[in-house]
């Protein structure tokens, strides 16, 4: 009986593929979490690279950083808080939910250069289900528990700005308003032209550099010389009221309130630039001067400036535009010089315009509204004489400036210089410093763009 019993058991198989079951819940559970966990990781990253994506190009499209004053808001570049704004909108919020948004800028391209903006977007997600399989993560969250690291990394090329005419004449009709001779020594590297008459350049190298010479009548200048372009109108009229020239309070046009030559007003180290400083006639340096303090405006009101072999410059976050202004009389004997000179020794001004404000991107300018033969306002520039170093634009709308030596950059300063004057004659070794126009936008300066010429920003990486 008890055998019969032993013998029934052995054969039978009920609850045998309880074991093997037993046996196979762990690759069960194993293959389930790689199903689920492991591609909510792919899911993940999919997600994250598209924010990482949209975050660079954000980032690329402000290209502004903490070295530049007018980019700064709340004590933070306008690129990082961008890129973590739009990645927010993603979901991805920085230093929540164990996810960091790191933007950066000054990254390596692939191309090799160093101007790129970098967006790197990661998160710690817990593990559950692949532990069983022995992985025990790469990191941990917040609250301690294992995680496995997704991250997600794109690399944008900044979005550069239009590139603009560096150099504009007004004049119209039947006229050279932009007339460029010589030779090899003429290096106009970076600066496109735009003359409402007729461009012309002279002589072998006289427009080396140039890539863009637009013209109302003919045009002999640059890589793509387009003539018939039609007229451009000046860009700047505006700056020509009050404001933003502040409002002339010398009094009535005469010897004493506009003294000249000998009897000239002076500049020195004590002036305040902490509101508008004003001069009545000709103008005298007496010592080098300093501007700090950001947005300054000095106005000369029917006179020169005379820098008298002395230094007029900005440092730090000081700014100066310089304004020639008047009361503008047809007729009389005397001639009122509404110029930059410099009498004796060598005299440099070298200053930044205001990034802000009204005056935002002009270093030099002569009231538009000055005219008649009262007034001398062409100016010529022998680059020694005084020597200039400048960021911002050189505007002369009834003037005609010629150039004769290099203008520089300003010293620690953006590569920015525009000159829009009635006519224009480069000479000799008659030079603007290379990609002149390349940092207009962040110096307050929108010169008016070369056609089709904008970048755009792209992801490289």
């Amino acid at each position: 009986m008890i055998a019969k019993a032993f013998r029934r058991l052995l054969r039978d198989r009920r609850g045998a593929v309880s074991p093997l079951v037993t046996l196979l819940l762990i690759p069960i559970i194993g293959a389930i979490g790689m199903a689920t966990e492991a591609s909510s990781w792919f899911l993940l990253q999919r997600s994250m690279q598209n924010a990482a994506d949209s975050a660079a190009l954000a980032a690329a499209t402000n290209a502004c950083d903490a070295s530049i004053a007018a980019c700064v808001t709340a004590g933070s570049p306008y690129y990082d808080v961008e890129a973590k704004s739009v990645a927010a909108k993603f979901g991805f919020l920085h230093n929540v939910a164990d996810t960091t948004v790191v933007a950066a800028n000054g990254v390596t391209c692939p191309s090799g250069e160093t101007n790129c903006y970098s967006v790197l977007i990661t998160r710690k997600t817990p593990i559950y289900l692949v532990r069983i399989l022995g992985f025990s993560g790469d990191s941990v969250t917040a609250s301690g528990a294992p995680a496995r690291i997704v991250n997600a990394i794109a690399v944008a090329r900044p979005k550069g700005p239009p590139r603009g005419f560096c150099l504009i004449g007004l004049q119209t009709g039947n006229v050279q308003s932009i007339r460029i001779n010589g030779g090899p020594f003429v290096d106009l590297a970076g600066c496109d032209l735009w003359s409402n008459g007729d461009l012309v350049c002279n002589g072998s190298g006289s427009d080396t550099g140039v890539e863009n010479g637009y013209a109302a009548g003919t045009s002999s200048c640059g890589a793509n010389q387009v003539g018939g372009a039609g007229t451009l109108s000046d860009p700047y009229s505006a700056l020509s009221a009050e404001p933003p020239i502040p409002t002339n309070t010398c009094g009535a046009l005469n010897a004493t309130n506009y003294p000249q030559g000998s009897s000239a007003r002076t500049l020195d180290a004590t002036e305040s630039f902490a509101t508008a400083v004003k001069k009545c006639g000709d103008t005298r340096l007496t010592t080098d001067v300093t501007v700090t303090t950001p947005n300054s405006v000095l106005t000369v009101y029917n006179g020169h400036l005379d820098l008298n072999g002395h230094t007029l410059s900005t440092s730090g976050s000081g700014s100066l535009t310089i304004i020639f202004s008047g009361i503008s009389v047809n007729g009389g004997a005397t001639t009122y010089h509404h110029i930059l000179m410099n009498s004796t020794g060598t005299g440099t001004v070298d200053i930044a315009a205001p990034t802000t404000g009204l005056l935002k991107g002009v270093a030099i300018m002569q009231d538009g509204r000055l005219v008649g033969n009262r007034n001398a306002l062409d100016m010529t520039y022998n680059g020694n004489d005084p020597t200039l170093k400048i960021q911002g634009l050189i505007y002369m709308p009834n003037g005609e400036i010629t150039m004769k030596g290099a203008i520089n950059l300003h010293t620690g300063g953006l590569r920015c210089l525009g000159i829009v004057a009635k006519k224009i004659l480069v000479s000799g070794t008659g030079a603007v410093f290379d990609n002149t126009t390349s940092e207009c936008v962040q110096a307050g300066l929108i010169l008016p763009p070369v056609p089709d010429s904008g970048l755009r920003q792209a992801l490289v990486r």
